[in-house]
């Protein structure tokens, strides 16, 4: 003779790790061609201080969960279509607790703001990721953080337009540096001051390149577009 609670699940507290958040930001095409440490604020799930992650309170208790009755899953459907998830309840821990932590409702996680001080390499582009290891929301149990993904993308100048590697940009000049030819200062994106020559009879539209003054290349600051 047996009871359906001698065969009940032994559940104890599950390790999760936390999920990982994906951030976008947008930044001056300048700090995508020259490189920028910034800081950024995200919101994200951290262990509550008040219960420390626990979800309970001096007074709290546990009981089995009405909805699993102790197994920490539920099942769905019949036959050969059984479909098995977690506990919406109990999440899986097959015990609920009564009177649990008011500050996080007995989750063990809360949202807060956080400030992170992070370094865009030169030459970044726009679709770009840079990932922050355990820079994510909290895990639960022990579980490790979630990763934080940035996805850079830059905001269009005013001045520079960017294709891969290479710099563009208009110069106005008069009929007269146009016809006798010239030479012109001009401060590049990285604030750097370049000398253009201008050839005698120049044509509207004529295209000057100063060769290694555009986009490094990721990782390599020795290797610029033009």
């Amino acid at each position: 003779i047996f009871s359906r609670g001698m065969f009940r699940k032994k559940h104890k507290n599950p390790v999760q790790n936390g999920r990982s958040i994906q951030h976008t930001l947008k930044i001056p095409l300048k700090f995508c061609v020259t490189g920028k440490t910034l800081e950024i604020t995200l919101n994200r799930e951290e262990t509550c201080p008040d219960c420390k992650g626990s979800g309970k309170t001096s007074a709290s208790k546990e009981e089995v969960c009405s909805l699993c009755h102790g197994m920490g899953e539920i099942k769905q459907g019949s036959g050969f279509f059984v479909l098995s998830q977690t506990c919406p309840k109990c999440r899986g821990e097959g015990r609920v607790i009564s009177s649990p932590c008011k500050t996080c409702n007995g989750t063990k996680l809360v949202m807060r703001n956080k400030s992170l001080r992070i370094t865009i390499p030169a030459g970044i582009d726009d679709g770009m990721g840079l990932t922050l290891t355990g820079e994510g929301n909290a895990g639960i149990g022990g579980g490790k953080p979630g990763d934080l993904h940035i996805i850079v993308e830059s905001i269009e100048d005013e001045f520079f337009e960017r294709e891969r590697h290479d710099l563009y940009c208009k110069i106005p000049i008069d009929i007269y540096q146009a016809v006798l030819g010239d030479e012109i200062e001009l401060t590049n994106i990285d604030d750097t001051k370049l000398k253009v020559f201008i050839n005698p009879n120049t044509q509207n539209g004529s295209t000057i390149k100063i060769k290694e003054q555009g986009v490094p290349y990721v990782g390599q600051n020795n290797k610029r577009g033009d």
